[in-house]
C-alpha cells in the first residue's frame, strides 16, 4: 500500500476492515481457513482498488491472498467460533462451553431433593390396536440415593404424556411411605410440566403440603420464591436423572426384547432388511417389563458417581437405619385436588349439569339460583365434583345425580329423604327467624317518607266550556240495584210462574 501513497490513516483502516471481516467469517460459520482465503479475495481486491491500485496491477493476486497464520490467530478465531457454536448449536454450547460449578449432594436425606423428567422408551412396544410405538415413563429421582419412582404410559396414537399422567405418578409416590412428599422438586423445561395449567398444579399442591403442616418448595417458571425449581432449558448436564436415563439405555433396556437403541435413525433390527421386531404380550407385559427394569436399577451396585459401591436400595436401607421416616399423603384426597373448574347456575333439587351429566349434593338445595364453581377432578372417574368458595377452599364433594327406575320404590324413598332435608334446613332457619308484618312495614316506611307538599297551581286549564258546566252540575242518581237475595228470589219466582204455566197448558 506505501507504493500506492495510500495515507497511513487509510491503511489502518483497511486493516481493521480485514481484521473484522475474517473475525466475522469465523463468527458466521466458515469451516476451514482455506474457506476464508477464498471468501477473502474478492473482499480484499475491492479495498485494493479503492485505495488506488490499478486492476491490472501484477502485485494485486499477492495483496488479496490473505496469509494462513493470519486467518488462524487464536485471537481471531477464538470468541468468533463460540459466537457462531451459541447463535446455531445450543445443545453443543451448552455441553462444551457453558460454564459449570460443581454441586455436592452431602449431606442431602432421601426425598430433601427429588427430580423430575419424562423419558421415551428405547424398545418397541404394541398398542391394543396392534399399532408399534415406545412406552413413556413419568420418573422422579432421589438425589439422596439415586433411586428412581417410575410410572408408564403408553399413549393412543398422536398424544404424549400430559398433565394427568405426571399428577398420578406424584399422587401414586405421595402415597408410598418408601417416598412420600419431597422437600424440593426439581423439573424439567419440557411441556409436561410447563403449562399454565401444570404451573397452577404445583401451586395447589404447595399449598395442599403445608395445609398439613410439611413445607414443600414450588417454584413456577419464572420465579425463584419458593418451590419447584427448573433446569436450565437446553442444558441435560444440569439434570442429574439424565444420565439415569443414558446409563438405562446403555446397560438395562438392551436386554430386553424389541430394543431399537437411543438413535432412532439407527433402530437394532433382528434381520436386516426388515422392522424391528416390538417386545412380545399386551401392554400389561409392557408395563411389567418396566417395573422389573426399573426394580433393577435400583437393586445394582453404582460403579462410580456419588456413591461407587452402593446400590440405591442399600443407599436408602442406611438411612432408614438411621430413622428416617417418609410423610405420605392420602392417595384419594390427592386426586380429588386438581383439575380445570368450572362455574354452574344450580337448579332445582340442588343439581348442576356438566358434560352432560347431572350432580347434586344435599347442601345445594338451599343454593338453587346460585352461581357457583366446581373443580372436575382429573384423576377421578368423573362422578364426583368439587364445590369451591370464594378462596379456592373445597365445600363438599357433589355425586352424579342417581336415575331411578319408574318403578322403583327407592325413588320414592329418596324424594322424600330429599324433601325431609330441605324442609329440617328450612324449620331450622325459620326458628330463629322474626315474623313481620310487610303491610305494616310498607306503610311505616311510606309514613317515615312522605310525598312533598305541593305548591299552589300556577294555572287551571279548562277543556271545554260545555264539559265545564256539566261538571258543575250534580250527577243523578242511579237507579238503585237489587241485592244479590233479592235477585235470586226473583228469578226463583219467575221460573215457578213459567214451570205453572206449562203444568196448566197440560191438563187443559
Amino acid at each position: 500500500m506505501d507504493s500506492v501513497d495510500v495515507p497511513t490513516e487509510r491503511q489502518q483502516e483497511i486493516a481493521a476492515r480485514i481484521d473484522l471481516r475474517v473475525r466475522s467469517l469465523w463468527g458466521s460459520g466458515a469451516s476451514s481457513v482455506r474457506k476464508i482465503q477464498m471468501f477473502m479475495e474478492h473482499f480484499c481486491r475491492d479495498l485494493a482498488l479503492s485505495a488506488g491500485l490499478e486492476a491490472a496491477d501484477p502485485r494485486l493476486n499477492m495483496i488479496c491472498r490473505v496469509p494462513k497464520n493470519y486467518i488462524s490467530k487464536p485471537s481471531r478465531t477464538r470468541t468468533s467460533k463460540l459466537v457462531h457454536k451459541k447463535r446455531t448449536d445450543a445443545g453443543g454450547y451448552a455441553s462444551d462451553i457453558e460454564p459449570r460449578i460443581r454441586r455436592t449432594r452431602d449431606g442431602l436425606l432421601p426425598m430433601d431433593m427429588v427430580s423430575a423428567d419424562v423419558r421415551h422408551c428405547d424398545f418397541l412396544a404394541r398398542r391394543q390396536d396392534g399399532s408399534i410405538t415406545t412406552a413413556k415413563m413419568v420418573a422422579f429421582q432421589d438425589q439422596a440415593t439415586n433411586r428412581l419412582f417410575v410410572r408408564s404410559f403408553i399413549c393412543p396414537k398422536g398424544e404424549a404424556i400430559r398433565r394427568e399422567h405426571v399428577l398420578a405418578t406424584m399422587r401414586d409416590m405421595f402415597a408410598d411411605p418408601s417416598w412420600g412428599v419431597p422437600k424440593h422438586l426439581y423439573f424439567d423445561n419440557g411441556g409436561e410440566f410447563q403449562t399454565g395449567a401444570a404451573t397452577d398444579d404445583l401451586a395447589r399442591l404447595a399449598a395442599l403440603i403445608r395445609d398439613v403442616g410439611h413445607d414443600i418448595l414450588i417454584d413456577d417458571v419464572s420465579s425463584l420464591e419458593g418451590g419447584i425449581q427448573r433446569s436450565l432449558p437446553y442444558n441435560p448436564q444440569s439434570k442429574v436423572i439424565e444420565g439415569v436415563f443414558s446409563n438405562i439405555t446403555r446397560t438395562i433396556e438392551p436386554m430386553l426384547p424389541g430394543f431399537v437403541g437411543g438413535d432412532r435413525m439407527k433402530k437394532k433390527v433382528e434381520n436386516q432388511g426388515k422392522a424391528p421386531a416390538p417386545m412380545p404380550g399386551n401392554e400389561a407385559a409392557v408395563h411389567e417389563a418396566i417395573r422389573n427394569e426399573i426394580e433393577f436399577y435400583n437393586a445394582a451396585p453404582q460403579q462410580k458417581g456419588y456413591m461407587p459401591g452402593f446400590s440405591p436400595n442399600t443407599k436408602m436401607a442406611e438411612f432408614i437405619q438411621h430413622g428416617w421416616k417418609a410423610i405420605t399423603f392420602n392417595p384419594d384426597e390427592f386426586s380429588l385436588a386438581f383439575g380445570p373448574e368450572v362455574t354452574r347456575l344450580i337448579q332445582t333439587g340442588g343439581v348442576v349439569s356438566i358434560n352432560n351429566r347431572r350432580f347434586r349434593h344435599d347442601d345445594m338445595m338451599l343454593r338453587v339460583g346460585e352461581k357457583m364453581r366446581f373443580r372436575l377432578p382429573l384423576l377421578e372417574n368423573g362422578t364426583r365434583i368439587v364445590a369451591l368458595d370464594d378462596h379456592d377452599r373445597p365445600l363438599f364433594v357433589a355425586l352424579e345425580e342417581r336415575a331411578f327406575h319408574m318403578l322403583d320404590r327407592a325413588g320414592a324413598s329418596e324424594q322424600a329423604r330429599q324433601s325431609k332435608v330441605l324442609n329440617k334446613a328450612i324449620r331450622s332457619d325459620a326458628a330463629g327467624l322474626e315474623k313481620i308484618d310487610l303491610t305494616a312495614e310498607m306503610a311505616r316506611y311510606a309514613t317515615d317518607n312522605p310525598a312533598p307538599r305541593p305548591a299552589a297551581p300556577e294555572a287551571k286549564v279548562t277543556i271545554s266550556p260545555v264539559l265545564k258546566e256539566a261538571a258543575r252540575q250534580r250527577l243523578p242518581e242511579a237507579p238503585a240495584r237489587p241485592s244479590d237475595s233479592e235477585e235470586f228470589h226473583r228469578t226463583q219466582d219467575e221460573a215457578f210462574k213459567k214451570l205453572n204455566a206449562a203444568l196448566m197448558r197440560r191438563r187443559a
